[in-house]
């Protein structure tokens, strides 16, 4: 019975060690390769020696009737650097529910060797390396010329769908090797692990100026931990995976306990509208406290009217229309409607859009009779001009309204200004700016309006008869007269006859 006992306890002794070790080699396996599925936040299919990860950036887009317009025009800029790192852990499980703490290491800035935007743009990387303690990159807008929705234009606070915005991103390629050997020596400089590096938007205030785009009040700053771990020989690391983190009072120090849900809310894909304010636990509604970028739009309407008998309703006039913006010069695009055709165009990098000037297959800028030119997605700031030119054998009498209200007109000399103008053959009239008058699109609501009415009046019979009466009257008294003469010659010749 004692042998029995002994060999039941030295069996149970071996299963003891073993187990113990079975759970120091998954532990070493979780630290080198975690098996839970929210470490990390995106695990690659396979693991590579080298990954391109995605910065994405979002512009919330709004339009003063909620129509389509296409994103604006602006490169972003950004740094991409080391994070200082000094006291920061991950937290999680590995299959066994055993608890997993990974250090985080400063990022290798040697291992980032290249930034490609959106717009196929490579960033300059390794040769300025050894200069620079950052790496530049950019996400350029603009590009794009697709149509996207749109939230209402209106004053802020506003409520915002997150779904009507412009997104991009910037890929920045992560070499594991060059982790592991930084100076290409052949020598292993460092271990697997997180490797934490801080993404920085560097924008300037002239480039959000010149873009019509706002600066929202969100941090300008997140950070991307990389996760390696050894190869399968052992002799070189690779990526499986990676986070992006929103910066918190912690920065580069913010350390991470996965399935608390207090910090999944760290976990972002950049720079976009979903980490740029206060969640209330709707991915698509976000309130008033959101801070993040936007890009506010307004429409005008250019109408052509006729009044009078006489007027012709059927004549196209030809019509020239003249956008300027004083701040925006990014070539911000847009579009023209003319009821019929949609298409796109945009101002000049000087902020300037003329009719005469582009060529838009399709539309002529000829108004008849209740015909109208809209013109969608124009940037805040934007002003419009309005010449109408009179090709008819007609004078006719031009009148204008901006928004409801009349404006006054003037010729092409300046010889006749006022708020109804008569138009000669081939003579113009415009919007009068001789006061320093100036017409911003602005309309929070609908579209800015600006109408022209041409009026040409019938003429009065009555007046007609007044007018030639002096005519009838001599031409009248020039026949009795000469009936008089005719009757007195007769009564003479007869008097003289034999």
């Amino acid at each position: 019975m004692k042998t029995n006992f002994m060999n039941k306890a030295f069996a149970l002794l071996t299963s003891v060690i073993t187990a113990s070790a079975m759970t120091a080699s998954m532990s070493v396996f979780a630290v080198d390769s975690p098996t839970i599925d929210s470490l990390p936040a995106h695990k690659l299919e396979t693991s590579q020696t080298v990954a391109d990860i995605p910065i994405k950036k979002d512009i919330l887009l709004f339009n003063s009737e909620q129509k389509r317009i296409p994103e604006p025009s602006i490169v972003y800029e950004y740094q991409i650097s080391s994070a200082n790192v000094t006291d920061a852990s991950i937290s999680t499980k590995d299959s066994d529910d055993a608890t997993v703490v990974l250090a985080v290491r400063p990022g290798v800035l040697e291992a980032v060797t290249k930034i490609t935007d959106s717009g196929d743009v490579e960033a300059p990387t390794e040769e300025n390396q050894e200069e620079e303690d950052f790496r530049t990159g950019t996400i350029t807008f603009g590009n794009d010329h697709t149509l996207k929705l749109t939230n209402r234009a209106n004053n802020v606070p506003y409520i915002s769908n997150t779904d009507y915005k412009a997104t991009k991103q910037m890929n920045i390629t992560v070499d594991a090797s060059k982790i592991y050997d930084t100076d290409n020596d052949g020598e292993a400089d460092n271990e697997p692990g997180v490797y934490r590096y801080k993404i920085t938007e560097v924008t300037s205030d002239a480039t959000y100026i010149a873009s019509g785009v706002t600066e929202g009040e969100a941090g300008d700053t997140i950070f991307l931990d990389v996760y390696t771990k050894y190869n399968e020989a052992k002799d070189n690391l690779v990526i499986y995976g990676y986070v992006l983190l929103k910066s918190t009072e912690d920065g580069a120090n913010t350390s991470i306990t996965y399935n608390e849900e207090a910090e999944e809310g760290v976990k972002i894909d950049g720079f976009v509208t979903t980490a740029e304010g206060d969640d209330n636990g709707d991915n698509t509604i976000i309130p008033a406290e959101f801070k993040g970028d936007y890009y506010k739009t307004y429409n005008v309407d250019v109408k052509e009217l006729v009044a009078g008998d006489l007027a012709d309703r059927l004549h196209e006039f030809p019509f020239r229309i003249q956008l300027s913006n004083d701040t925006v010069t990014s070539g911000s695009n847009f579009s023209v409607n003319d009821g019929a055709i949609h298409a796109l165009t945009n101002l000049t990098t000087a902020g300037k859009w003329d009719s005469d000037a582009v060529n838009i297959e399709g539309i002529d800028f000829k108004l008849k009779y209740g015909d109208m030119i809209s013109l969608i997605g124009l940037p805040a700031g934007t002003k419009i001009m309005v010449t109408e030119t009179n090709d008819t054998e007609d004078v006719y009498s031009v009148s204008a309204v901006f928004n409801d209200t009349a404006k006054n007109l003037v010729n092409n000399d300046a010889t006749k200004i006022g708020s109804s103008i008569s138009i000669p053959k081939n003579d113009t009239a415009s919007l009068d700016t001789s006061n320093n008058t100036s017409y911003p699109i602005t309309m929070e609501l609908t579209s800015d309006k600006v109408i022209i009415t041409n009026t040409l009046r019938d003429v009065s019979v009555t007046g007609l008869l007044f007018d030639i009466a002096p005519f009838l009257f001599i031409t009248s008294a020039g026949i009795f007269l000469f009936t008089l003469y005719l009757r007195n010659k007769k009564e003479t010749d007869a008097d003289n006859m034999i």
